[in-house]
C-alpha cells in the first residue's frame, strides 16, 4: 500500500507576509527618524562653524584696531546671509563686512546671522530661515524643521543652541 503525502504548497501565508511588512515598516520608520535628526544636527553644526568664523574675524579686527568695527559705525548691527546679500542690511554693511574679511559661504545657508554690538562686546546670533520669518527667503534655503532654534556665540567664543525646549552648549 502506498502512503499518500499531504499536498503542501510552498509559499508564505498572509500572516507571515504581514509580519514581514510590519517589520520592514518599523525599520524604515527608525531609519527615517535617525536620518532627519542627523540632517538637523549637521545643519546646526554648520551654523556653529559659521558663528565661530564670524567670531574669529570680528576678534581679529578687534586685535588689530583695539575696537570692534561696529563701535565705529552708526549701525551697531550687522546682518550676514540675509536675503542672498541683497537686503538693505547687507548693503549698509557691505564695506564693514569686507573690511572684516568676511566672505559668505559658497553653499546655500539655512541660517542668517546677526551681530550686535553692546557695551560688553559683540554677540552674534544664528536664526533659521523659515517660511514664516517674514523675510521672503528662497524656497531652497527655507527649512521649517529648524523653527524655534537659535544659536549664539558670546565673547569667549562659546556657542550655545537654544531650542528643543532647552539650552545646550556646543
Amino acid at each position: 500500500m502506498r502512503i499518500q503525502k499531504p499536498n503542501r504548497k510552498k509559499g508564505l501565508t498572509l500572516i507571515e507576509l504581514m509580519i514581514v511588512v510590519i517589520i520592514i515598516g518599523v525599520l524604515a520608520g527608525l531609519a527615517i527618524t535617525r536620518y532627519s535628526r542627523t540632517v538637523k544636527e549637521a545643519k546646526l553644526r554648520e551654523a556653529a562653524l559659521m558663528l565661530a568664523y564670524l567670531w574669529d574675524i570680528q576678534y581679529s579686527y578687534y586685535l588689530q584696531h583695539g575696537s570692534f568695527i561696529y563701535e565705529e559705525s552708526d549701525l551697531g548691527i550687522a546682518v550676514f546671509e540675509l536675503d542672498g546679500g541683497n537686503s538693505p542690511f547687507w548693503n549698509a554693511n557691505k564695506d564693514l563686512l569686507s573690511e572684516l574679511g568676511y566672505s559668505p559661504p559658497s553653499a546655500k545657508s539655512h541660517f542668517y546671522y546677526i551681530s550686535w554690538w553692546w557695551a560688553g562686546g559683540i554677540i552674534t546670533w544664528a536664526y533659521p530661515k523659515t517660511s514664516n520669518s517674514g523675510w521672503g527667503f528662497p524656497d531652497d534655503e527655507v527649512d521649517d524643521g529648524l523653527m524655534n532654534i537659535q544659536l549664539v556665540v558670546d565673547n569667549d567664543r562659546s556657542i550655545f543652541v537654544y531650542g528643543f525646549g532647552r539650552m545646550k552648549r556646543l
